[in-house]
């Protein structure tokens, strides 16, 4: 298994065992190495207005990104998956690297967390594409 693998399994099994432990994740979390220690925070916007609290949260990571320069960083969080049929509650992984970007999405039942599955073409990212890239040209500028 490659370090990118295993970096993105760690998130995804992060997220999965906060999702049963707390039966929810209010907060998205972000983990990431810093002098050689995996750090896993969460990101606690403190926007209560939900038009902006997204932003807030795009705002959040890309700060995180500039002051700690990682060279990977995962940021999980809980929502929903519009389909055809209606939406369905899911877990949302993006895993960043220099290399590309990387995003799963697993729906949950109940307290169980389902089969993680490669969305990382969907056209609907809500704004995480290009982030990475961004606050680390901020960093180099």
């Amino acid at each position: 298994m490659s370090e990118w693998d295993s970096f993105g399994e760690i998130g995804k099994l992060s997220l999965e065992k906060l999702f049963k432990i707390q039966g929810t994740v209010k907060a998205p979390i972000l983990i990431f190495e810093q002098n050689g220690i995996t750090i896993v925070q969460f990101a606690l916007p403190e926007e209560e207005n939900t038009e902006k609290l997204h932003g807030s949260l795009l705002s959040t990571i890309a700060d995180l990104i500039r002051r700690v320069d990682p060279h990977e960083l995962f940021v999980g969080y809980e929502g929903f998956y519009l389909m055809e049929e209606g939406a369905v509650r899911v877990l949302v992984g993006t895993l960043y690297s220099d290399d590309e970007e990387q995003v799963w999405l697993a729906q949950t039942h109940g307290g169980t967390v389902g089969k993680w599955q490669d969305i990382s073409n969907n056209q609907n990212r809500l704004g995480f594409e290009g982030l990475w890239q961004r606050a680390k040209a901020h960093i180099r500028n």
